[in-house]
């Protein structure tokens, strides 16, 4: 059984730190990068910009680069973790569901119509525009439970 999760607090200074934000250990693996071409872990590739330098230094810590895909050069995405462990993830979901419900209202702007997005797909998987149709519309019944307290929106 899983320990209470109003018993643990978000430690979010822990992020920049590269610790857990759940138990504060270390995180051994802070994330990876993935090809946006063939989906697959991959290494950074930089690429010239506009046939100059590979990066510009816009300040101490910011570089301008065009980062790219060794496998297929294409773009990336970065996919970061917050948590060292399966049981602290778990823990950090319920957390933030207890926090802000187990469905958010997602009211798409085009088309103004609310829909119903478990709060742990979002943690997950993050939430697009064009993800809203494969969620069921929020029904305006009074005795659907509305567990926000102020209405999101996806663009």
């Amino acid at each position: 059984m899983m320990p209470d999760p109003a018993q643990y607090s978000i430690g979010w200074e822990n992020v920049p730190k590269g610790r857990c934000v759940i138990c504060s250990s270390e995180l051994k693996d802070r994330g990876y990068y993935y090809c946006l071409k063939c989906g697959n872990v991959t290494e950074v590739e930089f690429q010239p910009l506009g046939g100059g330098p590979k990066m510009i230094q816009i300040n101490p810590v910011l570089f301008l680069a065009d980062a790219r895909s060794k496998c297929c050069r294409a773009d990336l995405e970065v996919r970061t973790r917050i948590t060292c462990s399966e049981k602290c993830h778990k823990l950090f979901v319920r957390a933030l569901t207890s926090q802000f419900g187990e469905f958010k209202r997602v009211v798409d702007q085009t088309t103004e119509k609310s829909y119903r997005v478990p709060t742990k797909d979002i943690i997950e998987k993050g939430l697009k525009w064009r993800d809203l149709a494969r969620y069921p519309e929020w029904d305006n019944n009074p005795t659907q439970r509305d567990d926000n307290l102020a209405e999101g929106t996806a663009q």
